[in-house]
Formats: structure tokens, sequence, C-alpha cells
């Protein structure tokens, strides 16, 4: 339910099938495979410092490793279990920053009455740019219009577009949900990113017994 994206795919030949109960894009074999032939190979999630690239492919045929994402909750280190505030999401940036073996920042999602929950991933990624000095920040939009607002803030953080642009130290993700589907705050952040030639993480999101299936193997 994007307009924006919609025209995109229908300008590359895509076959956009509008019905009541959603739209549906078909992307023909010999497309795909044009489309495919386009993209680069090779591409970095920059690190605030340089030393903390992660370059695509892994230049030893490794892979890199990212923390928990989205999580809500805490346990302390006295054992109390409680919900995350933005102090935790500070520390947690910091933490990151000394553990050799995670490669970028993520965000968590915290819980606090002061600050409205539809700004939570824009103060996630605050907290990362203002507490990591090191690494990639991996932020998930949880609004639509946050997509652009959070760029904006890497905007910022790397000196400039064309800096972020050629260095791009923060980047989104993207999910699938439901077989198939994208909403319009994934297809928002496909959009933003895309036409800034910025990296963006693709994956499905699927919920046992909800939208997939109750096994481990078949989720």
């Amino acid at each position: 339910d994007h307009s924006e994206l919609l025209s995109y795919v229908k300008k590359a030949g895509a076959s956009v099938d509008e019905r009541q109960e959603g739209t549906y894009v078909r992307f023909p074999k010999k497309l795909r495979e044009e489309l495919l032939g386009q993209v680069s190979r090779n591409f970095i999630f920059a690190g605030k410092d340089p030393a903390f690239d992660i370059v695509v492919p892994h230049p030893k045929d490794l892979f890199y490793t990212r923390p928990v994402m989205g999580s809500m909750h805490i346990t302390t280190e006295t054992g109390e279990e409680r919900l995350v505030s933005t102090k935790d999401i500070a520390e947690y940036a910091q933490l990151v920053d000394e553990l050799e073996n995670i490669d970028m920042y993520c965000s968590l999602t915290y819980s606090l009455g002061d600050l409205p929950p539809t700004t939570t991933d824009i103060n996630c990624l605050y907290q990362n740019l203002n507490n990591g000095m090191k690494k990639h920040a991996f932020i998930q939009p949880y609004e639509s219009d946050n997509a652009k607002y959070c760029i904006e803030m890497g905007v910022v953080a790397a000196g400039g577009l064309d800096k972020l642009k050629s260095r791009p130290i923060i980047s989104s993700f993207a999910a699938i949900t439901e077989p198939f589907m994208l909403i319009h705050m994934d297809c928002e952040s496909l959009v933003r990113y895309a036409e800034l030639g910025m990296p963006l993480a693709c994956g499905s999101i699927p919920t046992s017994g909800a939208n997939a299936p109750i096994t481990p193997a078949g989720t």
C-alpha cells in the first residue's frame, strides 16, 4: 500500500494487479534476472571508525554478527527483570563498541512514560549515534515517517548527505510479514534508502503459529 513504490515497480516493468484486498506485484523471470544483474555484489556498511567497516562479501569468507534487536525487556546483573530504558540503550551502544565479535549496533525497544512510543526508533538511533563511537548503526523504523527522520539524523552524524551516501554509517531493515507481504512502513524504508543508494537489509519475519508453522524448522 505504497503508491510511490508501486510507481517504481510499474516503471521497471513489473506486473501490478490492484485488487480490493490489496495490490499484487509480480516480476517476470526475465525482469528478475535483469534487475539482479544490476545489483552490486560489493558494498560496505560503514563504521563510524573505518577500522570497523562491514565489507560485503567478508574478505575472509566469514560472516558478521549483530546483537539482539527489538527486545523490550532486560534482566539486570542482580536478576531483576524490567522494561528497557533509554539509559540501557546508551550503555548497550557502549558495550557493543567493546565487544570484538559484535559488528554493529541494533535498535532495542524501550518503554518510558515521557517519550511517545511512536518515536522509539528515532530515540534509539539517537542513543546509538551519541554513545557508540566505532561501529555501524542498524535501525528498523517503527513508523513510516520515521524512516526519513532517521536518515536525516544519519546525515548530521556523517557530516553531510554526500558523506553518508559514500560511507553509510546507518542502514535500515524492511521486513516481509505474512507470506510475501510488505506493509507501508517497510515500503517507505525501501524507497528512501534505495533512492540514496544506501544498503538495506530485507528479511522475513515469521511468527510461529501466526503466519508460519509452529515447528522451528517450519518457521
